[in-house]
C-alpha cells in the first residue's frame, strides 16, 4: 500500500511561496500568488491592464521586511505593485485564497463598476469533465485509461499535471482526504470516480457548478454541515515573518494576541495531518440539510394553483 502524504514535491511551508511549487496550474492561475500582484479595473485597488502580452504587472518589494519604512518611494510611486508580506488580520478565518478567475483585468470599464467579464456558458473542459463522470457513473466506477486520455486527461495535461490512470490510484491511499463527515483529513483509498470529481472541482472552480454537483452527488447534507478547517499557518511562514505595510508594520504577520482568530486553531499537535489549521466555521453554524437540496415554491404560486405541493420539508 502506498500513499501520497509528504511528497518530495511540495515546496515546504518556510516561505509563503512554498504551497504553490509544483503545483497545478489551475490552482496558480486561479488564484493570486504571494509573489506577484494581478491586473485589475479598479484603480483604487489594482493596476489596470493596457497592453496583452503580460499575464501580471511588473511587482516592487519593500526594501525593509520586517517593518514599514514610510521613506520608502515605493510605496507611493507603485501603491499597487508593491509586494507586502501576507497578513492575518484581526477576526480571520483564513479559509481561502484570494480568487483571480475571470478578473476584469482591463481599463476603460464601466466606472460604476457593474459590467462583469465575459462568462463561459459551456466550454470544452467541461465537456471533458461530462464525459470521464458520465462513462465512470455507468461502469460503475470504473473507466479504462483510454477514456481517460480522451477526456479529462486533455486538461490535466494543459495544466502540467499528470496524466490520470488506473494505475496511478491502483492501491493508494490519499492521507490528505478531507472527511466532512469528522470534519477532520483522513486516510482514504483513492477511488476513480472520487479523482475524477476532484478533476470537476479543480477545473469548473468558481464558475457556479459546485452546489449543483453537491446536489446531484447526494453528499451537499454531509459536506455542507459540520466543523470546516482553514489554511494552515503554525509551522509557515506566517508566524516567522513580521509587517512590513503601515497597519500592524512591526507586529509578527500572524498575532493571536493582537489579532487572534474568529474561531483559533484547530490543534497544535504537530503529529496531527490538521495541525496548525485555522477553524474556518464551526459545526453550530452550518445548517444545511436534505430538505435544502430543493428551495420551497413561492406561497403566491401555491395560492394561484391549488395542484402544487410544497417541496418536502418546508
Amino acid at each position: 500500500m502506498n500513499d501520497v502524504q509528504d511528497n518530495p514535491e511540495f515546496g515546504g511551508w518556510e516561505t509563503y511561496m512554498g504551497e504553490y511549487y509544483n503545483r497545478d496550474y489551475r490552482f496558480i492561475g486561479s488564484t493570486c500568488p504571494p509573489d506577484r500582484v494581478s491586473w485589475g479595473c479598479r484603480p483604487e485597488y489594482l493596476v489596470a491592464l493596457t497592453e496583452l502580452g503580460n499575464p501580471y504587472p511588473e511587482a516592487y518589494t519593500p526594501a525593509a521586511t520586517d517593518y514599514y519604512d514610510a521613506s520608502d518611494p515605493i510605496h507611493t510611486t507603485y501603491p499597487h505593485q508593491v509586494l507586502y508580506n501576507p497578513v492575518i488580520g484581526q477576526n480571520s478565518t483564513h479559509n481561502s485564497y484570494w480568487g483571480r478567475k475571470y478578473l476584469i483585468e482591463g481599463e476603460g470599464r464601466s466606472t460604476t463598476y457593474t459590467e462583469s467579464a465575459d462568462f463561459p456558458i459551456m466550454r470544452l473542459a467541461e465537456i471533458h469533465c461530462i464525459y470521464a463522470e458520465a462513462v465512470c457513473e455507468l461502469g460503475n466506477g470504473t473507466i479504462s485509461d483510454g477514456d481517460l486520455d480522451f477526456s479529462i486527461n486533455k486538461n490535466r495535461a494543459r495544466a502540467g499535471v499528470a496524466p490520470l490512470t488506473n494505475s496511478l490510484i491502483s492501491n493508494v491511499w490519499d492521507c490528505t482526504y478531507f472527511n466532512h463527515e469528522t470534519g477532520r483529513t483522513e486516510c482514504h483509498k483513492m477511488t476513480m470516480l472520487d479523482e475524477i470529481r476532484r478533476e470537476r472541482a479543480c477545473e469548473l472552480f468558481a464558475e457556479g457548478f459546485r452546489m449543483n454537483d453537491l446536489k446531484r452527488w447526494g453528499i451537499a447534507h454531509i459536506n455542507l454541515k459540520g466543523q470546516k478547517l482553514g489554511r494552515r499557518i503554525l509551522g509557515t511562514a506566517y508566524t516567522t515573518h513580521y509587517v512590513n505595510q503601515m497597519e500592524f508594520s512591526g507586529t509578527p504577520c500572524y498575532d493571536p494576541d493582537t489579532r487572534p482568530l474568529l474561531y483559533g486553531i484547530f490543534t497544535e499537535n504537530t503529529s496531527d495531518p490538521d495541525y496548525g489549521r485555522a477553524i474556518a466555521n464551526l459545526a453550530a453554524n452550518t445548517f444545511y440539510t436534505q430538505k435544502d437540496y430543493l428551495d420551497p415554491l413561492p406561497l403566491d404560486q401555491i395560492r394561484l394553483n391549488p395542484q402544487l405541493k410544497q417541496n418536502p420539508g418546508w
